[in-house]
């Protein structure tokens, strides 16, 4: 039987190299979490990133700590959960997700919990161009 606390740290692990190889950026797992709370990666610009690894969802329970957490650093929130046997998905608020951004056509999974309308569910790929969207000289994402 895994470890909880391992499966979780392995894929904090898996989540900041794919934030370094897709951005180009030098993130690193937040080895203070459990004891000082924040971020679960850190060197994420604009975005507070809490990630979950489990066998089944609760997005409910995972988006209230998310958003807290973002609250505290001021970012906006982005939680990335993984299923057994499934890829990443990424959760954000629809607002924060401008629809200019991703490719006319695209569509977005409403993200499955009656107390939380308006979250959305991501692919790696549509997050990537979030993100660049974000981080693009000049935007103005206040």
């Amino acid at each position: 039987m895994v470890n909880i606390r391992v499966k979780g740290q392995n894929f904090e692990r898996k989540m900041a190299k794919k934030f370094n190889e897709s951005f180009g950026l030098n993130v690193e797992r937040n080895l203070q979490q459990s004891i000082n709370g924040g971020d679960d990666l850190l060197g994420v610009p604009f975005f507070s990133v809490e990630l979950k690894k489990h066998n089944t969802k609760a997005i409910g329970t995972w988006w209230r700590q998310c958003e807290e957490s973002a609250k505290r650093h001021d970012k906006t929130p982005v939680l990335i959960y993984e299923l057994p046997r499934q890829k990443p998905v990424v959760v954000m608020r629809r607002s924060d997700v401008d629809v200019g951004i991703l490719p006319l056509g695209t569509t977005f999974k409403e993200a499955t919990n009656r107390l939380f309308v308006g979250l959305v569910e991501l692919t790696w790929e549509q997050f990537c161009q979030v993100y660049n969207f974000y981080v693009a000289p000049g935007v103005d994402v206040s």
